[in-house]
């Protein structure tokens, strides 16, 4: 409790000196929520939809809302290695799809190539999938690399997207591998929008031969 009480002081410490404005409209300080309450009511909530993975395999897709409005903000603040965004959208997810957690076994967070993490100084997808590792008591461990340092999917046309990421991806070690097998493992990101880079991804995954893939993320772009 004694514990509690003063690590509330230091964060409330720490807002004071580095204060967190609200994501959307950049006027109200929010603290680590992130978001003021009008901008929090404007995120659109979605529905999930599937990935193919193979002509035979499809993956469920779960987003906590659509890639619109403030989301928008939140998700580009990783360029600014902004790493309380990161944690905000874990939140999001352990907020909105907290009923899923019984379908998991292992999370897989979608990897950076190491000179990118390094100039960031952090991996979006591992920081959030560390969070809700800690909420939902599920394993989170480093699985696989991104050897490729692939371009910016923005900045690819959606026709050359997964070609851009084809064979980015190897595993950390043979054990590694072993370990999620007849697993249900949960890949988690930031943003899905063509899921180019969750089918390379899966595609090496598959080769452990897990029980179950699906997807996380804390926002879907409706708008292709």
């Amino acid at each position: 409790m004694i514990f509690k009480k003063i690590l509330s002081i230091f964060r409330t410490i720490i807002e004071l000196l580095y204060p967190i404005y609200c994501y959307g409209c950049r006027y109200e300080w929010v603290g680590e929520k992130g978001l003021c309450l009008q901008c929090e009511q404007s995120l659109q909530p979605v529905v999930s939809t599937i990935c193919q993975l193979t002509e035979t395999k499809k993956i469920p897709v779960f987003a906590a809302y659509a890639y619109r409005g403030p989301l928008c903000d939140i998700i580009r603040a990783k360029k600014r290695s902004d790493i309380c965004a990161a944690r905000l959208l874990g939140r999001m997810i352990d907020e909105v799809l907290y009923e899923l957690r019984g379908q998991i076994d292992y999370f897989v967070s979608v990897p950076l190539h190491q000179t990118r993490q390094a100039e960031r100084g952090f991996n979006q997808a591992q920081v959030m999938a560390e969070l809700l590792s800690e909420r939902w008591k599920i394993p989170c461990e480093e699985i696989v690399l991104r050897k490729k340092n692939t371009k910016y999917q923005a900045s690819v046309s959606a026709i050359n997207r997964q070609k851009n990421v084809e064979d980015a991806f190897e595993w950390v070690d043979d054990e590694a591998k072993k370990r999620l097998f007849k697993k249900r493992i949960c890949i988690v990101d930031d943003l899905f929008t063509t899921g180019s880079t969750v089918r390379s991804l899966g595609h090496l995954l598959m080769q452990a031969r897990p029980e179950s893939i699906m997807v996380m993320v804390a926002a879907r772009a409706i708008d292709l």
